[in-house]
């Protein structure tokens, strides 16, 4: 089905009508507004359903597109899809019910219930493991630098346990930092389990779903299983909607089936405080950094922001094709509910539209006590360049282009100039060589560092095999002279470009890959006998790199 229309682009009508949406109140301006940006949705695209409560009476409720192109059958509010992360809150209620029944404690080591996990040293906590402040790597990553992502191979649940119990290093010390690492949810399933001695399906199925009353919500245990009035999740390829399904057996930080309907019903009974006042307490508090800094996530897997005098309490959602938001607002006593099997449609995109609406637009919250020193004006022929985390593997590259500088392969920046700079959730901050970032976890710091030449004669020794036991797969480089650097070739068949090379101040070689991949080179005797690299790799821009320091020995 050929889709060159602006379908793809639906993205850019909720960009474009934001400017109207500060004032907005929920009216029929409103309606028209928000089915104004979806309208591209139709019978012959994917699409989504969007629902809106007000202390739990439905408020606004529309089904957009096909839950099934081959066949055009509609979505509904009755239509099953994927909720992606917004599912972690489930597994993590489940954990924190235990916790208020006295199983267990958040400053438990999670150690004493799963002994398969290494001892790396330090004391990783439940607390950690809910606010993703552990430093667990996540598995996905790990798997992807192993020559096999996600949806190229089926993992199982247990699949993700070996992998995680293999890795042989955190990405930081627990509680110095959060990184969001799906791996942190998937061992709650296993600790849940283990306290219960039931399955984690069936004690979510008795103790959260038939409470609530969410007669459709379920897990997706085996991708296999027929299940009536799921939608079917696409992707855009080429113009063209293709499949986009999660082919996997893995369950706690995704899976939840679910309805807007039952996730509607969810948001009421926490509103009323059914499981109590400790409960709500507890699911909503963040972790506290040794700075006094608190993280927006909370142990009840949410991110909690303050926003022109409102509080929001949302997740996004996005598992291949699927895109999930949940939100509540506890003043206003709205809930917004989204689900959709159309991977090019940002969830975070309608989540701004409707959310906008009721309270404004966003602002950025800064870290306490954030008064950068040293700021000067920037001047984008000195600043561009690359710029390496001080205090970890991230990369940043900024690119001149007229008057302006561009953050590569960044979506959400576009050049803006202001100084300092600001953009949504960020703010940069540039002072001699160093530029720091200011997010709402905290500040991270970057500096210049030196590039050097693809030809140097410290990469002459590269190309050849490297395996990584806990990445459990091989990386092959080799020099392209036709394209004048070298690439890396997975096992699956597929192949990056090295894009740059530098030094940094304490004199590595480091590269850094089309697809975000950095690589710190080792050696043996001898300026060109590397013997292993070091590979880091982040999914999500400016996070915390999700899968540090994966050790590839020379083969």
């Amino acid at each position: 089905m050929n889709k060159s229309r602006n379908i793809r682009y639906i993205v850019w009508p909720l960009l474009l009508l934001f400017v109207q949406f500060a004032k907005a109140q929920w009216s029929s301006d409103s309606i028209a507004i928000v089915e104004q940006a979806l309208s591209s949705w139709n019978q012959e695209t994917p699409g989504g359903v969007l629902q809106i409560a007000r202390a739990g009476e439905i408020i606004y409720q529309k089904s957009f597109g096909m839950a099934e192109l081959e066949h055009r059958v509609p979505n509904t509010s009755s239509t099953l899809f994927e909720a992606g992360s917004v599912s972690k809150q489930f597994t993590a209620a489940a954990l924190l019910l235990l916790i208020k029944d006295g199983k267990l404690a958040l400053t438990d080591d999670i150690r004493q219930y799963i002994s398969e996990l290494p001892d790396y040293g330090h004391k990783i906590t439940i607390h950690h493991l809910l606010t993703h402040t552990s430093g667990i790597k996540d598995w996905g990553t790990v798997v992807a630098m192993g020559g096999w992502p996600r949806t190229t191979r089926v993992y199982t649940q247990q699949h993700v346990y070996d992998i995680i119990f293999r890795q042989k290093s955190l990405n930081f010390i627990p509680g110095t930092h959060f990184a969001y690492s799906n791996s942190n949810h998937n061992l709650m399933v296993l600790l849940i389990e283990r306290i219960t001695g039931r399955p984690f399906t069936d004690f979510t199925q008795s103790e959260l779903f038939d409470p609530v009353g969410m007669k459709h919500t379920q897990w997706r245990t085996d991708f296999r299983r027929v299940v009536p009035d799921r939608a079917i999740a696409y992707r855009m390829h080429e113009n063209v909607y293709e499949q986009f399904m999660p082919f996997e057996n893995t369950y706690g930080h995704a899976a939840l089936l679910t309805t807007t309907e039952d996730l509607i019903r969810w948001n009421q009974w926490l509103a009323d405080l059914t499981w109590g006042e400790a409960f709500e307490q507890l699911r909503l508090l963040p972790y506290t950094f040794a700075n006094g800094t608190k993280s927006e996530y909370t142990c009840g897997a949410l991110f909690v922001r303050a926003i022109n005098g409102q509080t929001e309490i949302c997740h996004t959602g996005s598992t291949a094709g699927y895109r999930s938001w949940l939100a509540y607002y506890p003043v206003l006593k709205l809930s917004v509910a989204y689900l959709s099997n159309d991977a090019s449609v940002p969830s975070i995109a309608v989540a701004r539209l409707v959310s906008d609406m009721f309270v404004g637009a966003h602002s950025l919250r800064l870290p306490m006590q954030y008064n950068p020193a040293h700021i000067q004006s920037i001047d984008p022929a000195i600043q561009a360049g690359i710029y390496k985390r001080i205090d970890g593997p991230q990369v940043l590259e900024w690119i001149h282009r007229g008057d302006s500088l561009y953050l590569a392969r960044d979506p959400e920046w576009n050049g803006m100039y202001n100084d300092p700079w600001k953009t949504g959730t960020r703010k940069f901050s540039f002072f001699g060589q160093d530029v720091e970032i200011a997010t709402a976890n905290g500040i991270q710091h970057y500096r210049k560092v030196k590039p050097i030449d693809l030809s140097d004669t410290r990469l002459s020794g590269l190309s050849g095999r490297y395996f990584s036991e806990e990445a459990g797969g091989e990386i092959s480089i080799a020099w392209s002279e036709t394209e004048k650097t070298f690439r890396m070739n997975f096992e699956n068949g597929q192949s990056t470009s090295v894009i740059s090379a530098f030094i940094d101040e304490g004199k590595k070689v480091s590269l850094l890959t089309e697809n975000h991949i950095f690589l710190t080179l080792e050696y043996g005797q001898g300026k060109e006998n590397i013997t292993r690299f070091r590979a880091d790799l982040s999914q999500e821009s400016f996070g915390m790199a999700r899968a540090d320091n994966l050790v590839f020995e020379r083969r």
